[in-house]
Formats: structure tokens, sequence, C-alpha cells
């Protein structure tokens, strides 16, 4: 997953089967330590395994990321 960053220090990734409750928690305190490309100043980039948490056979799922 790749954002474009801003003034936050560090980001929250949530997940959603319906667009409507938001309240799972892929991952959070997301920032530039963990970033898979910091050669891109603009943007951070994570990879996520979503087996771990039990979705990668959904059918469809909807991700938001929020400043922390």
């Amino acid at each position: 997953m790749t954002w474009r960053k801003t003034a936050a220090a560090s980001y929250r990734a949530n997940y959603s089967l319906d667009m409507t409750n938001w309240s799972a928690e892929l991952s959070d305190g997301l920032d530039d330590g963990i970033d898979e490309n910091p050669g891109n100043t603009d943007h951070l980039t994570v990879t996520f395994d979503l087996s771990e948490i039990g979705i990668e056979n959904e059918e469809k799922v909807f991700f938001r990321i929020e400043e922390e």
C-alpha cells in the first residue's frame, strides 16, 4: 500500500469489509522507519500480509489510512 505523506508523525491503517465499519485495525505506528521505498520522500509504502488477519480470501476489502 502506498500513500502520500503529510505532516503527520505516523499513520494508522484500518480496513473494512463494507465501507461502513472502520473499527478493524490493520496496523498503527506506521512511519518512515518501515517505509519500503525510502527514496520516495513524498510517499510511504508498506506491504501487509492479509493472511495474518484472515482476510486474504475476502471478495472485497477496503483500506483507509489515518493520521495519528
